[in-house]
């Protein structure tokens, strides 16, 4: 009975080194993969749309530039002094 035990047991180890192996493979393929798209991916987007990318570039130096431009005019102003409105 033992040598049927250690046989089983020899199988099962068999069985989870190869998949192991499959595992590792299946895994290193998928980084490979989105190595693979981080890398060559911003690139082709920029590529296909360089419109869409200048586009989004401009929307966002203008947005940062209208928060600092808030900010900066907020902390110009001492508390409890209004600032002038001009109409």
């Amino acid at each position: 009975m033992d040598a049927k035990i250690i046989a089983a047991v020899e199988l099962l180890n068999a069985a989870a080194k190869e998949k192991r192996e499959d595992m590792q493979d299946f895994v290193s393929e998928k980084y490979s993969r989105l190595k693979k798209a981080l890398v060559t991916g911003p690139t082709d987007f920029v590529k296909e749309n360089p419109w869409w990318v200048a586009g989004g570039l401009a929307l966002a130096i203008l947005t940062a530039a209208g928060i600092l431009y808030a900010v900066s005019r907020r902390n110009s102003h001492q508390e409890g002094e209004v600032p002038d409105e001009k109409v």
